[in-house]
């Protein structure tokens, strides 16, 4: 009877009643077994595409039917699709829904679920197109009806009208679109890895780290490159933003002088010491602006690098790179559209975008180790992955050299003297380290 109810075909029946019916009959047939068991573990898994898919897909259906900007004929059959998804729905035509309106963040939540679609390069696709949906969707057509700026980029993160992205109750909202802040791009990514780990828990193959971060960084670099094409430059910007802690730039600068010249410093400090300030506040934020996947996405959850796998997996990036971001931007430019595609990232660009996350990483890493003691865990994981770092150096070296007569060349330019100063910080640090591996 309790199933009857949760297929009852009446308009008066909304589906969250009708998932609460599902979960009775799930515990009803729990009663009986084990004799039942096969009934309860349809019921769970019925109950678990209705409340992690169905539910998710029903919400995004609802936003994009009240999205004004969206055109008549997008908002008219998600209108359709909102009433029809009243009732339950089975795994496939959910799959086919969110594919259909280029909702791919749902789509990656379906592959959960489905062994069929759980091949490495389905994956792979799924997350290129949760950045790039397909032109034939309602963000992606509302991108292309935009003038070119570097949020249109990417639809879905930057002109969906939810701050979340699995979070139902959240009512829309525009407010949080300042998609012209430099930090904008990483804000919205770090919201949809954090909301889709609470949905498909690790280990599962949709957290492929491979292509999770070859697509990211792709996306982090074209980002960056789109912002200093319009010529809205990143430095300028970070020193103009609202420092949480303090309440504004000026209080910024201020606790940061008094931080570091101690209780002596004047009230009102020089202003060429606010200057500096400001100018060490900018290189820091601009370079967490660059580097933030390997900084603080790889080292933290589902993934737990270590910071040896952090400089491993970036060696492995940079020596493949040719081949990764042949197959990814093909996989981009079947869902893009000529004028989409206009203005994209070489293989050069990508090259010294990934140089300087790995350079910034290592001086991260350089200045933590500093800190250490000679016997510490620390100090043994570096005298372990320095050997490769070296490696990795050398390398970078190399093709920065060669770069320097390309498009690239002033980024190259700029990056070998901080390389060279990396790699001799390294070895002196490595050095001080020596007198314990002979005690050991």
């Amino acid at each position: 009877m309790l199933l009857h109810l949760a297929e009852w075909d009446s308009p008066d029946c909304s589906l969250q009643d009708r998932i609460y019916y599902l979960v009775q009959a799930k515990q009803a047939a729990a009663r009986a077994l084990p004799h039942s068991q096969e009934v309860v573990d349809k019921l769970e898994l019925q109950v678990d595409v209705a409340n992690r898919v169905q539910t998710l897909l029903h919400h995004e259906l609802q936003i994009i039917a009240g999205d004004d900007r969206v055109s008549e004929q997008w908002r008219s059959s998600a209108k359709q699709r909102f009433d029809d998804f009243q009732k339950l729905q089975s795994l496939q035509t959910l799959y086919h829904t969110a594919v259909d309106f280029g909702l791919y963040h749902i789509v990656l939540v379906v592959a959960d679920f489905s062994p069929a679609i759980q091949e490495q390069s389905a994956i792979s696709a799924h997350w290129v197109s949760t950045f790039f949906p397909p032109v034939e969707s309602p963000y992606s057509e509302l991108g292309c009806n935009l003038a070119f700026s570097p949020h249109s980029r990417f639809p879905l993160l930057c002109l969906r009208r939810c701050a979340s992205f699995f979070v139902t109750s959240d009512a829309t909202s525009s407010q949080f679109l300042d998609a012209g802040h430099p930090e904008f791009f990483q804000r919205r990514t770090k919201i949809l890895l954090g909301e889709l780990e609470t949905v498909i828990r690790a280990p599962s193959p949709v957290w492929d780290v491979r292509t999770i971060t070859t697509v990211i960084e792709f996306c982090n670099c074209l980002w960056l490159v789109s912002i200093e094409r319009s010529g809205a430059k990143p430095t300028t910007a970070v020193k103009e933003q609202v420092c949480d802690k303090c309440g504004g730039t000026d209080s910024l600068v201020e606790a940061l002088a008094m931080a570091s010249l101690g209780p002596a410093a004047p009230a009102s400090m020089p202003e060429q010491v606010a200057e500096a300030v400001r100018r060490a506040c900018a290189h820091e934020r601009s370079a967490d602006l660059r580097a933030w996947v390997a900084l603080r996405l790889l080292p933290g959850r589902p993934f737990h690098f270590t910071t040896a796998s952090v400089v491993a997996f970036y060696a492995e990036m940079l020596s493949h790179l040719p081949d990764w971001s042949r197959d990814l931007q093909g996989i981009i430019n079947a869902n893009l559209s000529v004028t989409q595609a206009d203005g994209w990232v070489s293989e050069d660009d990508l090259y010294v975008h990934l140089a300087e996350v790995v350079l910034v990483f290592l001086s991260s890493w350089l200045e933590e180790v500093e800190k250490s003691a000679v016997d510490s865990q620390q100090a043994a994981d570096f005298r372990g992955a320095w050997p490769t770092s070296q490696g990795v150096l050398g390398a970078l070296n190399l093709r920065l050299n060669s770069l320097q007569c390309r498009s690239v060349g002033p980024t190259a330019i700029r990056l070998l003297p901080k390389a060279q100063k990396i790699e001799t910080k390294g070895r002196m640090v490595y050095d001080r380290f020596k007198p314990s591996i002979r005690g050991g």
